[in-house]
């Protein structure tokens, strides 16, 4: 028996009753727990990027610029595809009943290889837009978070809206490179931020129904391990996002390049 929550694409509860038992309790409490592994893992890439950005942008910084004043910015973008290729790797992997703690270490490569990307960005940020830009993005994702987790509104729907945007705004950017626009610079900020807020309360929200989706399939603990690294990858890559452009947003745009 259903309670009054939304019904997901399957036809089942978000907030549903255990089909088995009946115990919503104890189920939420399950649920609970498996949240609180997904940020876990994602609060530890958070960590992760966060040292190494850190650690590259300021006791490094010296050494960093002499490797990339040497040759260095070539290695930087080839590390700067690596992330997407570990994304898809683990995104293939979450499907499978493969090994849980692969998919970990390549969250953590990739949070690492994300932390040098974004010390070039560090470098280029006074402390104070930096201090501005973690307070707004732990803000956005506290409310989306509470927002994902307890609206009774189906988020998942505007799940492709949102990807559909964020391809736009993708090819404009690379239009906008040639073009210079200030003005088009302000507006693709501003949209990558409102894309990336939405899809913090969407993910969220997702979490609880895939937990459902795989707790009523059967799924093994380590499926479940997998689920939870890449839920917690697309958290990751959320606040990554907002950072990042609210960075540039407080730094007046002087951050981009």
């Amino acid at each position: 028996m259903q309670n009054d929550s939304f019904n997901n694409r399957d036809g089942q509860s978000v907030h549903g009753t255990d089909p088995i038992n009946g115990h919503v309790g104890e189920r939420d409490q399950a649920l609970s727990k498996y949240y609180s592994m997904v940020y876990l893992i994602m609060f530890g890439g958070v960590a992760i990027t966060t040292f190494v950005s850190w650690l590259l942008a300021y006791p490094l910084r010296n050494a960093f610029v002499n490797f990339l004043s040497s040759g260095g910015s070539v290695a930087i973008m080839l590390v700067t595809f690596v992330p997407l290729i570990l994304v898809f790797v683990m995104g293939h992997n979450a499907n499978k009943d493969a090994a849980a703690s692969v998919n970990l270490v390549l969250f953590m490569i990739m949070s690492a290889c994300y932390g040098i990307t974004l010390s070039v960005t560090l470098m280029f940020s006074s402390a104070g837009s930096v201090v501005n830009a973690l307070g707004v993005t732990a803000l956005i994702f506290l409310l989306m978070s509470v927002l994902g987790r307890n609206t009774t509104s189906d988020l998942q729907r505007g799940r492709r809206v949102a990807f559909a945007l964020l391809l736009g705004v993708i090819v404009v950017s690379l239009i906008n490179a040639f073009m210079g626009s200030s003005m088009l610079e302000w507006i693709i900020d501003y949209a990558v931020l409102g894309i990336f807020t939405w899809m913090i309360a969407s993910d969220q929200q997702n979490i609880k129904v895939a937990y459902y989706q795989l707790q009523d399939s059967g799924a093994t603990d380590t499926m479940m391990a997998n689920y939870a690294t890449s839920s917690a990858m697309g958290l990751y890559l959320d606040v990554l996002n907002i950072f990042i452009v609210l960075l540039e947003i407080f730094g007046g745009g002087n951050n981009r390049n």
